[in-house]
């Protein structure tokens, strides 16, 4: 399943390079325009960015060319990306559908029209917030988020409203209660499950919540905040404060997860799966954004403190709970928190091993779209191919003998690892984790889209941008 996810992300990075901005300086004029306004002997532009080359190679439509870098392709990017990201979210949330209740008496075919329906309704709603914004604001104001506010609930409804009620069919040799006993059950039945329905999903909303604060501290906080630190600062980031905030996490996720409940652990963990493949993946983009002195050191510093953590899960918990009073777990208790942190466990290396994969082709293939995507990108240099291929490779071999040792460690602390693909709905299971898969990468990518907001900029020029100006582009592009 890592490299059905993997290979899904490859997919998606081809679509990004495919599609991604390129430069109108087809034109002598067009180059002229470029050097006469942007750029100087000591700085000149069209040798920095390549624009001189046949067709151009860095964006699309640069209007001002001594001005804002955010160009009229930011409609396309909003109004066509922004759609993948919420019809990924609407499609993984159908696919969980299938996975709670299984794809028989036609749920698939609701399943798939209500994210089909899900199409239209983001695309209207992305497309009014990008004809009242101009390109440059769009993020300035906010826009984005006013979008998602809007759309996530639509999509989220929407496919609510197609998946129907679901339908309970008794076994073959369940045994059928006289109507007198069913009559005096359905009372108390309907009651307990309406009560215990009604807090299962505040509970899931609460998590659901806990999953966007995370995420949007990095989309529009931290991975600026990151990109605007010096590479030994980010050094330091990546190692002592992403983990942290990582760890924090998925404890309240993990542990909401282990609660005894009616509901099957592997459905109440999949918060858990969407944060692992979230932070896997940005974890490793930060790796790659930083400098290259430190990449092979900071791989092997990342595969030990996975290894640290995952041995540590078991013995933490029971040192907790001695700490606070608790009694020990009772054998039900025990069963359901093993039972969760094998679905952790399982998706952190799935997560991981795509991630490492992905990373790297972000790194190699978006050298050319720099301005907007910059993965710790020199201004001229492009990646090695080489080196950034030897780097994976050595990453994957140090998670791989992290996970080896890890695995045989919690094996003797009583836990039994199982495939999240695995089971009697793994093929629903499977479609929700490709599913999930192309909606992270679209958010991860949009969280490493260079774009100013008005809390971090002094006005809607990248320029302006203090976390925009002390990364290498940056620096050199306003600075010319």
């Amino acid at each position: 399943m890592a490299t059905c996810l993997a290979a899904c992300g490859f997919g998606l990075t081809l679509w990004v390079v495919s599609f991604g901005p390129y430069t109108i300086a087809k034109e002598k004029s067009a180059q002229g325009g470029l050097n006469g306004m942007n750029s100087s002997a000591a700085c000149p532009i069209t040798g920095v960015f390549g624009v001189n080359k046949a067709g151009g190679n860095d964006i699309v439509g640069m209007e001002y060319a001594g001005g804002s870098v955010y160009i009229d392709t930011m409609r396309y990017y909003y109004a066509n990306a922004a759609t993948w990201i919420y019809f990924g979210i609407a499609a993984s949330a159908a696919a969980a559908t299938l996975v709670s209740r299984g794809a028989g008496h036609g749920q698939w075919r609701r399943a798939i029209v209500g994210a089909l329906a899900c199409i239209p309704i983001s695309y209207g709603l992305i497309q009014i917030f990008t004809a009242l914004y101009t390109a440059e604001r769009i993020t300035f104001y906010m826009g984005d988020v006013q979008a998602t506010v809007l759309c996530v609930p639509a999509t989220v409804m929407t496919v609510a409203a197609f998946k129907g009620k679901k339908r309970v069919v008794p076994e073959g040799n369940e045994v059928q209660l006289s109507a007198v006993a069913e009559d005096q059950g359905a009372v108390i039945s309907n009651f307990e499950s309406n009560k215990s329905r009604g807090s299962g999903a505040v509970t899931n909303l609460a998590m659901t919540a806990v999953v966007c604060v995370y995420t949007t501290a990095y989309v529009f906080f931290l991975v600026p905040l990151f990109r605007s630190m010096n590479g030994h600062t980010k050094f330091y980031f990546r190692v002592f404060a992403h983990p942290v905030i990582v760890v924090t996490g998925e404890a309240i996720l993990r542990t909401d997860a282990s609660h005894i409940s009616s509901t099957p652990p592997q459905i109440k963990a999949l918060n858990l799966i969407l944060f692992d493949m979230f932070f896997q993946l940005t974890g490793r983009l930060m790796m790659v954004s930083g400098e290259e002195e430190f990449a092979n050191i900071l791989v092997m510093v990342v595969a030990l403190q996975e290894l640290a953590m995952r041995v540590s899960y078991i013995p933490k918990q029971r040192l907790v709970r001695r700490l606070v009073g608790l009694p020990p777990m009772s054998a039900e208790e025990r069963m359901r928190f093993l039972e969760v942190l094998s679905i952790d466990s399982v998706s952190s290396m799935q997560s991981e091993i795509a991630a490492i994969c992905i990373a790297t082709c972000l790194k190699v293939l978006l050298f050319e779209h720099r301005l907007l995507f910059d993965f710790g990108f020199h201004p001229t240099k492009a990646p090695v191919m080489e080196r950034e291929v030897k780097l994976m490779l050595l990453a994957l071999v140090f998670e791989g003998a992290s996970d080896l040792i890890a695995m045989a460690v919690q094996t003797r602390q009583g836990l039994r690892l199982k495939p999240l693909w695995a089971g009697q709905r793994r093929w629903e299971m499977a479609a929700w984790l490709l599913l999930s898969q192309c909606a992270i990468f679209g958010l991860v990518v949009f969280t490493f889209f260079a774009k100013p907001t008005f809390f971090q900029c002094k006005s809607d020029d990248l320029c302006s941008c203090d976390f925009y100006t002390s990364s290498r582009i940056g620096s050199v592009w306003c600075g010319c």
